[in-house]
């Protein structure tokens, strides 16, 4: 009895080493994830602010404007003809890791062929599309050649989005990196002479030369050792499988961009398309530049996801970790947004843009629901359930839309703020109810507390902001930063030295 009794002690210690033999190298390998795609995303925003700021000085918020709309439209076009390979390939390529080499050399094979595909679909569909959509948006015929050059993008775009998800897959993180710093930089140095040159005529040519730049560092940048993958028809027909799952997410982004797209041309027609540009820098500000911080992280988490589907233990594990660590890495940049949003607006953009302050100071409390909500729709998208994830995404969409002519209507640029939090916060209840009662996913009980936790400091800085005086509210807002930022470096510290002697005992 005593010996069945040890026996089951140290089967229980055995377990208890061996989750923290997996769980210290995961936190190691999110935090290194984290610290280059930061400083690489930090390259990219810095290099997106210094265009943003030559574009509001040079082509003003009419420019800002036309930036938004051509970026939407290769959004959406994107999100048509791209099959989804981004997404689910990168699901795919995780899996195959562990049947060997040789497998995963054929489904990179298969990946890079489908990426082919799906660039010679977007190209010639936008090109095709060129005149009725500068109707559409301009009223103006003659702006046609414009879509023509972004068809031109649609093709670069698809080749390199193959590339990135073998990087992202194969785990060669640097590389994909470097591939952005690349972009990022050379896209700057080539786009601003044309702006200063040509004024608007320039914008889609810049779009391109990004695409362009970005594209050839990725293939100069790729392993070599993936070279020998067949890249053919034949190639194809592997790939079936995922390209079903990638058409649900095609459709699913497509829909939600459309409902971009229709919300854009609404209120270009309905105010200007200089409130458009309006729009534009605030959702950049509240959606873009926040997203990339947050999708530096998502990078390695969902790769990590797709390869412990049959575990569903470690994967409540990973979804709780990464919840915190979000968590306590957002609620205190969004508290220094919400005291520097001012001069971040001077910053990045003029005086002419400081009428999105109100929008930008609710839209940014968007951020606490959209850490827990993406981490949760993840794994949906992980688990390969392309129909509930086109259910999910389009509700979510439809609900966007509605909010946004809603309240936008009632309250100008301030209500389209608060229908963003509004529109994440009714997101983040429908993807937790579909992993609950679906994936038997759940957030603990801490993660639970430290979201309430969060978005009630969200709500109450902005708060402050409207009934105290500034020097009153930004210093209880430093203060509660300073101890959010804390708690994140305690969190860190505290779960390496808790799980180090264990993983060091398993070795």
């Amino acid at each position: 009895m005593g010996e069945a009794v040890e026996n089951k002690k140290q089967g229980i210690k055995g377990r208890i080493r061996h989750y923290s033999a997996q769980t210290s190298p995961t936190s190691r390998k999110i935090l290194k994830v984290m610290s280059i795609f930061t400083g690489v995303e930090f390259l990219g925003i810095l290099c997106s602010m210094i265009k943003m700021k030559f574009v509001a000085l040079w082509l003003d918020a009419l420019g800002v404007g036309i930036f938004n709309i051509f970026n939407t439209t290769i959004e959406t076009t994107t999100y048509l003809t791209g099959l989804g390979i981004r997404q689910s390939s990168v699901r795919e390529l995780a899996s195959a890791k562990s049947r060997g080499e040789g497998y995963l050399r054929k489904m990179i094979g298969v990946v890079r062929s489908w990426s082919v595909v799906a660039a010679l679909l977007g190209g010639m569909g936008l090109t095709a599309l060129s005149w009725p959509l500068a109707e559409i948006f301009f009223d103006d015929g003659s702006m046609w050649w414009n879509f023509a050059i972004l068809g031109g993008a649609m093709i670069l775009n698809s080749l390199y989005a193959g590339e990135s998800a073998v990087f992202q897959a194969t785990e060669s993180f640097m590389r994909l990196a470097r591939a952005g710093i690349i972009g990022a930089i050379g896209g700057l140095i080539v786009s601003l002479p044309l702006f200063y040159l040509l004024g608007n005529k320039s914008i889609s040519l810049s779009i391109i030369v990004y695409s362009l730049i970005t594209m050839i560092a990725g293939y100069m940048l790729r392993d070599k050792k993936w070279d020998t993958s067949d890249v053919s028809l034949s190639s194809l027909r592997p790939g079936v499988k995922m390209i079903k799952l990638g058409a649900w997410i095609s459709i699913t982004g497509f829909f939600s961009a459309l409902c971009q797209l229709v919300f854009i041309s609404w209120l270009n027609r309905t105010a200007s398309t200089a409130e458009v540009g309006l729009y534009g820098a605030g959702m950049t500000l509240v959606i873009r530049y926040t997203g990339l911080v947050f999708n530096s992280v998502i990078l390695e988490f969902y790769p990590r996801i797709s390869a412990n589907l049959s575990h569903p233990r470690r994967m409540n594990l990973f979804i709780n970790h990464e919840v915190t660590l979000l968590l306590l890495l957002f609620t205190p940049l969004l508290l220094l947004f919400l005291i520097f949003r001012e001069w971040i607006v001077y910053l990045l953009y003029s005086a002419e843009f400081l009428p999105i302050l109100p929008f930008i100071t609710w839209g940014i409390i968007l951020i606490i629901f959209r850490v827990v909500s993406n981490t949760l729709g993840m794994c949906i998208l992980a688990k390969g359930e392309g129909k509930i994830y086109m259910l999910s995404e389009s509700a979510d969409a439809l609900l966007g839309l509605a909010l946004s002519i809603w309240l936008y209507n009632e309250m100008g640029l301030e209500g389209l703020g608060i229908a963003l939090v509004i529109w994440h916060f009714c997101y983040l209840v429908l993807v937790s109810l579909i992993c609950r009662y679906r994936y038997h996913l759940n957030l603990s009980r801490n993660s639970v507390i430290l979201t309430v936790v969060s978005a009630v400091t969200a709500f109450g800085s902005v708060a402050l902001i409207y009934t105290v005086p500034q020097v009153w509210s930004i210093t209880v807002m430093s203060v509660v930063a300073m101890v959010y930022i804390y708690c994140f470096v305690r969190f860190l510290f505290s779960r390496r030295k808790s799980r180090t002697p264990l993983s060091q005992s398993a070795q």
